[in-house]
């Protein structure tokens, strides 16, 4: 269980390492997917490997001289890490586009790179015809525009091997969220992070191979004994929450059993069902159907608060806690709502902000203490 642990945090503490050396290892193209909503299921049936890019551990240099400082740290690190050479193991760039940061992020790299970028428009409303309208149109391109690349055609029933290879995935991922929402501390948050963050970068059926692994290991764990205070994670639109904040929980009596995070649940929330028609319309109708509300979409029939609230409350955890990158508009404008439905429910919650760069270790930590000794007290 250690063995496989071990390598799933190498990769996600490494992304760029890792995938460097599997590039050099395999003929296959590789496609950095721009967070979040790429349909990698088609990028898969292309026969091109798709990874979904990450923020880089270093600090902004090169970067500045091409994008503002008031932009979010995820899109100024990948920049950055253009800028040094650090991305040259790609052979193409596929953006959804879900704010302008992102959208202008995938046109720094078009200049910069030199390579394909394949860029899909997402409806900004969802749950309308119109909208499955548009995204079936900008399907078919980027399916178009994928089998031009890889020179492959992509056939209904090699993205119907694909869905099938990522549905998969998302089962297990899902499976081990619960064995975790019923088993407290059975992982540590950090463990759980790895695990996501390297099924963005590994191919879907390596990934699952070594997940089972672990999960037959894991029924046999006894229950570890937990009298630390049962939190939700919420936030980090794009970015994965940083290590410092989660191990900082953790030493202050937090565990972690379930979050709202897109490098968590998010991703692998919901399955393509095979069942809704071709398999090209099956993949437009998730993205148009997504179970969890997004701050970068207008969903009429959606409530972000209402899901945040039956989700702790289903958790059985007694707080949530906000991570909000620094200059992310989407979280920040819907925050005050949040905080308004989780104070009418009775669930305490603490937003905290963080940024590439730096981090008040000291008041973060004093904030943390007092917001548990709060919930303790009650």
């Amino acid at each position: 269980m250690e063995e496989v642990l071990t390598k799933f945090r190498a990769i996600a503490e490494q992304p760029y390492e890792y995938l460097t050396r599997r590039k050099e290892e395999t003929s296959a193209k590789m496609v950095g997917c721009l967070p979040m909503y790429v349909p990698e299921e088609i990028i898969h049936a292309a026969g091109a490997l798709p990874v979904v890019l990450q923020e880089g551990n270093e600090p902004i240099t090169l970067g500045h001289s091409k994008i503002q400082s008031f932009f979010c740290g995820i899109v100024r690190s990948i920049i950055d890490l253009t800028m040094k050479s650090k991305l040259n193991f790609l052979d193409a760039i596929a953006s959804a586009e879900i704010d302008l940061p992102i959208s202008g992020l995938a046109n720094l790299l078009r200049a910069n790179m030199k390579i394909p970028v394949f860029q899909i428009y997402l409806p900004p409303v969802m749950g309308r015809s119109s909208s499955l309208d548009l995204l079936s149109k900008e399907m078919k391109k980027f399916k178009s525009d994928l089998e031009g690349f890889t020179g492959q055609e992509i056939t209904d029933e090699g993205l119907k091997r694909s869905i099938e290879v990522y549905n998969r995935n998302r089962g297990l991922l899902r499976s081990l969220y619960e064995m975790r929402k019923k088993n407290p501390g059975i992982l540590s948050s950090i463990q759980v992070r790895s695990i996501v963050l390297a099924s963005m970068l590994m191919s879907k059926e390596e990934h699952s191979k070594l997940l089972e692994e672990l999960l037959s290991k894991l029924k046999t764990q006894k229950k570890p004994s937990n009298n630390k205070v049962n939190l939700v994670l919420s936030g980090c639109v794009c970015a994965a929450p940083p290590v410092d904040i989660l191990d900082m929980l953790e030493d202050l009596g937090a565990v972690i059993v379930n979050d709202d995070i897109y490098t968590g649940a998010r991703y692998f929330s919901a399955d393509v069902k095979l069942a809704d028609g071709a398999p090209l319309n099956a993949i437009v109708k998730r993205q148009v159907t997504m179970p969890i509300p997004c701050p970068t979409k207008i969903d009429e029939g959606a409530n972000w608060g209402e899901y945040l609230v039956a989700l702790a409350k289903d958790s059985k955890a007694r707080g949530v806690i906000h991570l909000v990158v620094k200059y992310c508009q989407p979280h920040e404008m819907y925050y005050p709502y949040l905080n308004k439905r989780l104070t009418k429910a009775g669930i305490p919650d603490l937003k905290l902000e963080f940024e590439h760069e730096t981090m008040s270790v000291a008041s973060t930590k004093t904030r943390i203490q007092a917001f548990m000794e709060m919930i303790k007290k009650h």
